[in-house]
Parts: C-alpha cells; structure tokens; sequence
C-alpha cells in the first residue's frame, strides 16, 4: 500500500481491516471506500494520475485510507458487506490509527458510509467531502433522480460482474469511470490488472448489492459537520443530479462543479478536483502552486525494438511489450519511484533517492534482457519542478540526455549523481565527458554497477 507502513485493525466480528497512515499535514483525512473503486490501496503507486492526487493531499493534511473487507490486504468477509459494516470499519481504524476527529472523504458507494458515520458520530467529524455521491442510488417513491433508462444501465452493470450471467456490458469500467484516461493504452491495461485483483465477481456484486439497496436519506438530518459536495458535470456513471438532490437536504453545505468527465475524482486531470478540496479545507491553494524537489529523475527505453517489431509480429511484440510493461512498473514502485509517464518504447520516472533510480534501472535493463529485450537507462540527479502530472527543468532534459549516450543493457548516469552516493557500495566506471545536445557544458558519463 505505498512507502507508509500497513498496520491493521480487528474489528468486532473478527475481520482484519488493513490501513495505512501517509504525511504529516495538520488536516486528518480519512478516505472511505477506495474513491468509488474497488480497487486495492497499493495501486495508487503504479497510476501516475492516482500517485499525484494523493501526493497533493499529503502536502496539507495527513491521509489514512483503507482497504475495504475482502479487498487488497483485509481480511475476506464473513457475510457480504454492508453500510453498517463499512462505518464500523471506519470508525476502528480511527482508533486503531489514535485520529480523535477527522475528515471523511468519500465517493460514490462510500458515501453512503460517510453520510451514516456522521450522523452516528458528530463528535468524531469534522466535515464531510462528498464527491459524485448519493443518499440512495435506486428509484424509490417519490424519489426519481435519474430516468428509467439510466437505472435499468445501472442493473444491466451489476448483472454484467457475474461469469456465466450472460450479461455484458456495453462499455468498460474505465471508458465510463474514467474516460480522461481511458485513450492511454498504458492505462487501459493498468485498470484492467488492477479491477481483477481488487475485487473478484462475487465480492464486486456483493457491493453492488449493497450499493444498489441502500439508503440514508433519513441520516442527513442529523449531519451537523460542513459538508462539500462535489459533482463531475460529465459523469454517466452517477449522475450530478444525485449529488445536487443531496446538498438540498444538507444544512451546512457547498456545493462545487467540477467540469470533468471522470467518476472517479483522481483521474480528473489538472488538479481540478484536488485544488477545490484543498480550498475548501484550508481556505487557500498553497500545495497546488508549482512545487520543487531534488529528485533522481530516471529515463528508460527498449533499443531496436522497431526491429523486433518486424522479427516477431505485431501480437507478439505488444504482448512482450506488456511484459517489459509489468516488470517496469513494478521494479519503479518497488522502491519509492513514480513513472511520471510512457514515452514511446521507454519511460520517465522521478525518485526521492538516487541509490532506488540506479537499483530500479539495473532490475529493468536486467529483467528486460532475460525476456530478450535490450533497454538502455539515464539517471541524473537534479532539482525538478513538478507541474500537474509532469516534471520539468534542466535536470529532466540532462537525464533525456544521458539515455541518449547509453547502449542496449547500460545503465548510464552522472557525475553529479555518483558524488550523491559517495561512501556507498556502489561502483561507477568513468566513460569520459562528453557534450550532451542542448546542454551547455560537458559532462562526465559513468557507467553504473551494482
């Protein structure tokens, strides 16, 4: 579940919740249910887009998320989930965690266990952020938000989670809950690994069930704490108008649109989501501003794999690719590092240490030769200014450089970053200086061994 250590929590009918508590801002957040996904909390790391949102929350607060029961680390349930099962857990891992009061941060299904914690626990809150939810999703009397068409998409959905139902979806998850990123293949691929891991049939209809049955319109009188509700104006997945019918019946309420696509908050680019949050939390939008760290900035890509194209066929190659793809991602996230993004055939990740850069490149350049493919690394360490997504500055272009120098299987890096690691176990050998394009000076080039 990312750099922070997993602790867990038993909870009163014996199911081992695991959390994690990240950063040290003066805000306590709590997250419920995985941002409307079902997804296991570790993935955060491997989606860039996921990694920067909870990065950003980090800068002004202090984020302790979960996994649901039967997802990621937790403990498999022992009967299929309910509202009053998702407070409870909640609630366990705010003691288990020391948080006394809290902000509680939901979407989608989540909400409902937000909207129920509050009205159980008003001591305990200190405001709500609900984010493309809802005090009930299905059609009640008196109480139509979305027409007939819309909730029998809904029903054909939760038939389509059961193998064998003969149901199936027109869409795929991410095209509907996520189309900012559903055009990224990378992405695509990602989602899909991920859906299958976090939740299988049986546990994603049990939510559904649940998601689909449940209903706290009679709770919101007694929600007391601020409360930001916040709606994607694009979303098909749940549409605004529940959010707007909610506000309606809540005291101490504002209400933000956010012009977006996405169901799922993080997948909205630019921040849009993140900054509101951060306003309305702290009252200014100091985190959001271009931010600038020391970083070991890592550049990776496949040598002639035109070329391998041509030898094995187009199948075979993307299917190699998705490989290369895997152990990449894997290698990076293992040890702290964040794929800022694809570039062709190859990769830009940033770290917070050079000594993780250097190890993750040798494990990728390695792994790749196993599989047969030849991948070349630069690592240059620099000061970057993160911008959104992306990082830029000097340092991002010295790195590009230096993987332009590098042959199939080497790990080529700086001067500048094997001073970094003086003292260590680490041995470089000299290539010499050389002039890099578009950067003034020459530059000393040394080949990196383990």
């Amino acid at each position: 579940m990312g750099d922070a250590q997993v602790e867990y929590v038993r909870t009163a009918d014996g199911v081992h919740i695991a959390y994690q508590v990240q950063g040290d801002g003066p805000v306590d957040i709590l997250e419920i249910g995985g941002f409307g996904t079902l997804f296991p909390q570790d993935a955060a790391a491997e989606q860039p887009r996921w990694h920067r949102f909870e990065d950003r929350l980090r800068r002004f607060a202090r984020l302790t998320k979960f996994d649901l029961r039967g997802i990621g680390y937790s403990d498999p349930y022992r009967a299929p989930p309910t509202v009053d099962d998702y407070v409870s857990d909640a609630a366990a891992v705010l003691d288990a965690a020391g948080i006394g009061r809290a902000v509680l941060f939901a979407t989608s299904f989540g909400g409902f266990a937000a909207i129920e914690f509050a009205a159980r626990f008003p001591e305990r809150v200190v405001s709500l952020v609900l984010a493309n939810t809802a005090a009930r999703f299905s059609p009640d009397d008196g109480y139509v938000i979305v027409d007939e068409a819309v909730a029998r998409r809904s029903d054909e959905r939760r038939a389509a989670v059961e193998p064998g139902s003969g149901s199936k979806s027109e869409e795929s998850d991410i095209d509907l809950m996520a189309p900012s990123l559903a055009t990224d293949a990378d992405a695509r691929r990602w989602w899909s690994r991920t859906a299958q891991r976090g939740a299988g049939p049986a546990v994603a209809a049990d939510v559904w069930d649940m998601a689909l049955a449940a209903d706290v319109r009679s709770d919101l009188p007694a929600v007391v704490a601020p409360t930001l509700v916040l709606v994607t104006t694009g979303n098909r997945f749940v549409d605004p108008a529940f959010g707007h019918w909610l506000a309606e019946r809540l005291e101490n309420v504002e209400v933000c649109e956010v012009d977006a696509p996405d169901h799922v908050v993080w997948a909205v680019p630019d921040d849009a989501v993140v900054n509101e949050i951060e306003r309305y939390l702290t009252g200014s939008l100091v985190s959001g501003s271009r931010h600038r760290s020391m970083s070991a900035v890592l550049f990776t890509d496949i040598v002639e794999s035109t070329t391998h194209n041509a030898e094995r066929g187009d199948r075979a190659w993307i299917e190699q690719l998705t490989r290369h793809d895997d152990l990449a991602a894997r290698e990076i996230n293992l040890r702290g590092g964040r794929i800022v993004k694809r570039l062709g055939d190859g990769l830009l990740a940033v770290f917070p240490l050079a000594s993780d850069a250097l190890d993750a490149a040798t494990a990728v350049t390695s792994g790749a030769q196993a599989m047969g493919i030849g991948v070349r690394a630069g690592v240059h360490v620099a000061e970057v200014e993160e911008v959104g997504d992306d990082v830029l500055g000097i340092g991002v272009t010295v790195a590009a450089r230096v993987l332009a120098e590098a042959s199939g299987g080497q790990v080529l890096t700086t001067r500048a970053t094997a001073d970094v690691l003086a003292g260590s176990m680490r041995t470089f050998k000299s290539l010499g200086r050389r002039e890099l394009k578009g950067v003034s000076g020459d530059w000393e080039l040394l080949v990196s061994t383990p």
